[in-house]
């Protein structure tokens, strides 16, 4: 097991090297990226949280089981490497947000700024297919009982048949059906908690995991305030000021969604240990992720207005993270900096894809 400070600079590197053969290779064959929506549908059985709490305690009791249908758009890469082609990225958004967080806060080809902020266009360029999904109960997925239904455990579920969809070649989108043998699952948020409970329960779904806006460390102040009456809007701290585009931040607040009483109240009950996860884990939180970073900002911006908080230093809030992965065949994490909860749509967000698919490439996956 390895458990490390991720170097940016050789994450990059190694990047870098490898955007250039793919741009150079005679193996590949050089397209545009084909984005096809779908609707998946699953049968899912589980067993969720009664809500509300009872003063003992929480407790599973509320069986869950039915078909359901989850809208999501399966990319096919622009660059054809053949490494690849069998290698799927599932990635799974946070709450108030949709598949189009994976694309710059619209659909492929009409993201904010290009590509600039876009992780499915990066993805692309190095061969990557993706599956951006709308979780149970967000956008175009259906909206069953958003207190009984719409929580963590049925969630996981669905992810679960999805990615078995996946290996067994039904999964709906490839221009050429196939079945695919390796698995990267990238969540952000609420993504990234699904993706820690999904490790837990089956740990044998994902060969590598990305966990973004993720720690095993909520900070409650940032909760109390944003709880509290103000006229500052929550999403509006998901960013960190000075590192965004002001405009890219109006856009992503009138795109805003909702989060149910059901995902929410599960998702509070915090992370779980994945004792039987054997697969690399790449954890990347942004320095000043108000929601997972819980240590006095030492350097607070000028005039922000609402307080700020610093993931600083690493060795006392990201490298804990690594107790929920003691079995990880390496266990590797990375802050980007001057950047928020929502890093995706911060200046760093492009380099700091790099810096993920390094790490991803790094474990051939």
């Amino acid at each position: 097991m390895v458990f490390v400070r991720v170097s940016v600079w050789a994450l990059t590197l190694n990047t870098i090297c490898i955007l250039g053969l793919a741009n150079s290779s005679p193996l590949e064959r050089h397209s545009q990226l084909n984005c096809t929506n779908v609707v998946i549908p699953v049968t899912i059985t589980a067993t969720n949280l009664h809500i509300p709490i009872a003063t003992t305690g929480p407790v599973f009791d509320v069986p869950v089981h039915g078909t359901f249908n989850i809208a999501a758009r399966y990319c096919e890469p622009e660059i054809k490497v053949p490494s690849k082609q069998k290698t799927l990225q599932i990635l799974v958004h946070g709450i108030t947000y949709d598949r189009n967080y994976w694309s710059g806060d619209g659909p492929p080809g009409s993201s904010y700024h290009g590509d600039q902020y876009s992780w499915i266009a990066f993805a692309s360029k190095l061969g990557y297919p993706t599956l951006s999904i709308d979780r149970l109960g967000n956008g175009l997925s259906d909206h069953p009982d958003p207190v009984n239904i719409v929580q963590i455990p049925a969630q996981i579920e669905t992810i679960h048949e999805l990615i078995l969809k996946a290996r067994a070649g039904t999964l709906p989108g490839p221009a050429t059906p196939r079945a695919f043998n390796k698995i990267v699952y990238v969540g952000h948020s609420l993504g990234s908690s699904l993706g820690n409970g999904l490790n837990v329960k089956y740990p044998e779904d994902s060969d590598a995991t990305i966990l973004t806006g993720f720690s095993n460390t909520l900070n409650g102040p940032f909760f109390g305030n944003s709880l509290a009456p103000t006229i500052v809007p929550a999403a509006t701290s998901f960013y960190y000021p000075g590192g965004y585009d002001p405009e890219l931040l109006t856009l992503d607040y009138s795109l805003s969604g909702t989060v149910t009483l059901g995902e929410l109240t599960s998702a509070l009950l915090g992370s779980t240990v994945a004792l039987r996860y054997q697969g690399p884990v790449f954890v990347v939180t942004g320095q000043h992720d108000s929601i997972f970073c819980n240590l006095p900002d030492p350097s607070p911006p000028a005039n922000a207005p609402f307080e700020t908080f610093s993931c600083e230093p690493y060795s006392t809030v990201l490298s804990q993270t690594k107790a929920l992965y003691p079995a990880a065949k390496s266990f590797q994490w990375f802050a980007p900096q001057n950047s928020g909860h929502c890093w995706h749509f911060h200046y760093e967000a492009y380099a700091t894809f790099g810096v993920a698919h390094g790490f991803a490439m790094l474990f051939d996956v």
